[in-house]
């Protein structure tokens, strides 16, 4: 079997019970070595589940057999005993004690499953609460890779346009070019926020903010391309503008610290919800 890393364990335990197409989007994101490795794993983990599926299944029909017998049994104590006792005065009590221990048996096996679906109930909230704490987890983890690869951008592309500038025509008309390309990056880092897809395992109301939380991640990579278009218009020129590198650097200020507070309205909406 093909080693598989522990994302992808805990990718298979997000995804195992979502709709073929979710999981289908999600395989076309894996390289090849690790789609194999998922599928392998994900075969494997349905052969156990399907061998204790049908272990759970022997062991109720063994624990049904089981009552079955003792209701047998004391059905068979009960109808000799009257059979027994029939000629003589005292015979009709016989019956109600066939009752009595009929009736208890059945109250005993109420209870076996009651305790049965209690427990069942508790696994299953259990699980539902990790899927979701793991499906947060994947948001937090792609919204910090993308926040981190566009800050990284954006500190290297000021750095080398600002060099430019005491420098000739080609390193300027270079730095022109580096900020095309960031700005096509940051296009593509906007289409993934826009189009990231959530699982079913969150609630109508869990999806929501982490669709709001992404639609103000937009804006915000809007703004940094306005600070883009600004800094081009700059190198165009040719020429420092002190204050206008300083209203660039405040409003993106001002934008940053608005993305952090929504990343920490998102933390806050998890302990609420019990998830942190």
């Amino acid at each position: 079997m093909a080693k598989i890393d522990a994302n992808l364990m805990r990718d298979y335990e997000a995804y195992k019970d979502c709709s073929k197409e979710e999981l289908d989007e999600y395989l076309k994101t894996l390289p090849p070595s690790k789609r194999e490795a998922y599928l392998e794993y994900a075969a494997k983990m349905k052969a156990k589940q399907a061998a204790k599926a049908a272990e759970k299944k022997k062991e109720s029909q063994g624990q049904i057999g089981c009552l079955i017998a003792v209701l047998i049994f004391a059905g068979v104590i009960g109808i000799t005993a009257y059979f027994q006792d029939k000629g003589e005065e005292e015979a009709p009590p016989a019956p109600p004690k066939v009752e009595q221990k009929a009736s208890e048996s059945k109250s005993a096996a109420a209870v076996v499953a009651g305790d049965e679906n209690g427990d069942a109930d508790k696994k299953d909230d259990a699980k539902t609460k990790e899927l979701k704490k793991m499906e947060f987890a994947k948001w937090n983890e792609a919204t910090e890779r993308r926040i981190s690869a566009i800050d990284d951008g954006w500190k290297n592309l000021w750095n080398n346009v600002l060099a430019a500038f005491s420098k000739g025509d080609a390193e300027k008309s270079k730095a022109r070019q580096d900020i095309e390309n960031f700005n096509k990056k940051l296009e593509e880092y906007k289409a993934q926020f826009k189009e990231q897809k959530f699982s079913e395992h969150l609630s109508k109301e869990e999806r929501d903010k982490l669709k709001e939380a992404n639609e103000d991640f937009v804006v915000w990579i809007d703004e940094r391309k306005d600070a883009c278009d600004d800094l081009e218009k700059l190198a165009e020129k040719g020429e420092i503008s002190q204050e206008k590198l300083k209203a660039i650097e405040e409003a993106l200020k001002k934008s940053d610290t608005k993305m952090r507070t929504k990343k920490a309205a998102i933390e806050e909406f998890q302990r609420g919800m019990g998830l942190l």
